[in-house]
């Protein structure tokens, strides 16, 4: 009897637990699952995990690895734990549209290829319907339940890599939410960069989601990063929102960015002035040491920069 993977269910959303066995190996036979994909830039990413099969010649990916790139005992082990494989250095998984990532899984016994399958990982399915909004200067990517009705909405903001979270905003949607991605710099008709960004934008595309037929008039705001410190605002400046989530926000407003680097121009404006922001302060040695982290992708603190109000 050949050792076979057995995976289920093989197609499945992104945050779904998967099961994954091995079964019909030999009874105490140490087996190894290799998983690879590729992100947006085509980059490749891969893991592995190796198990002892049981006395019935079973294992499952949710017990204790003997190896791999994790070794936790986590179902999703194998995914969180991928590496670009063609860094030694590490490298970001780039995600940010809402296509289907496809995952190959080999299975290995005794060093030999035995079997092999591809999962595909969704964001949203056929029961949500994506759009491309482009309504006066709002631009972004709706997606909303195809069941009509009338939705609670989300605005999701990015950050300080601009464009439009839509892998974010499809994903929620699933859970029964109108969802609007975003954009406010760095595609085609907005700004290039994150410099002197109208508040004002924002108030015409919250009032436009407000009455889209598939929204019951409940608008909240989502953001991350600098997304999160533009949520934050919105929610100070304008009555609009009925709750709003900021993940890793800044507790100030901080400067703009040019090339996707701090420069001294402001972020937002709103009736055609400036919004005051702190101003940083670079040391020498500061910048020395973030150059150096960014070059061997090392993380890099921000808590030597100075702050002048």
């Amino acid at each position: 009897m050949t050792a076979t993977l057995q995976v289920n269910p093989i197609h499945s959303y992104i945050d779904e637990e998967l099961i994954i066995k091995i079964v019909g190996a030999k009874k105490n036979t140490k087996v190894t699952i290799h998983a690879s994909t590729y992100d947006e830039k085509q980059k490749k990413f891969r893991s592995y995990a190796s198990f002892v099969t049981n006395e019935e010649g079973t294992a499952n990916v949710s017990q204790q690895p003997v190896a791999g790139t994790h070794v936790e005992a986590d179902p999703s082990g194998l995914f969180w734990s991928m590496e670009h494989s063609g860094s030694k250095l590490g490298d970001y998984y780039e995600k940010n549209n809402a296509d289907k990532i496809s995952i190959d899984l080999v299975l290995q016994v005794e060093g030999k290829e035995v079997d092999a399958i591809t999962i595909n990982r969704y964001f949203y399915m056929n029961d949500t319907i994506k759009e491309t909004v482009q309504h006066g200067k709002t631009i972004g990517t709706l997606f909303h339940p195809k069941h009509k009705g009338q939705y609670p909405a989300v605005i999701i903001l990015s950050g300080s890599d601009g464009g439009a979270q839509e892998h974010a905003a499809a994903l929620l949607a699933t859970k029964g939410y109108t969802t609007l991605a975003l954009a406010y710099f760095g595609v085609e008709g907005l700004p290039k960069d994150l410099e002197n960004i109208p508040l004002e934008y924002f108030q015409e595309a919250t009032k436009w989601l407000k009455n889209h037929p598939y929204v019951n008039g409940d608008i909240n705001l989502m953001g991350h990063s600098r997304g999160g410190e533009l949520a934050l605002l919105l929610g100070a400046t304008f009555d609009d929102y009925q709750s709003i989530i900021a993940s890793a926000p800044s507790a100030y407003m901080t400067p703009g960015m040019k090339n996707g680097v701090f420069a001294s121009v402001p972020s937002w404006t709103l009736n055609q002035q400036t919004l005051v922001n702190v101003t940083f302060k670079f040391r020498f040695k500061t910048i020395t040491s973030m150059l150096k982290n960014w070059i061997l992708k090392k993380p890099i603190s921000y808590l030597s920069i100075g702050m002048i109000h």
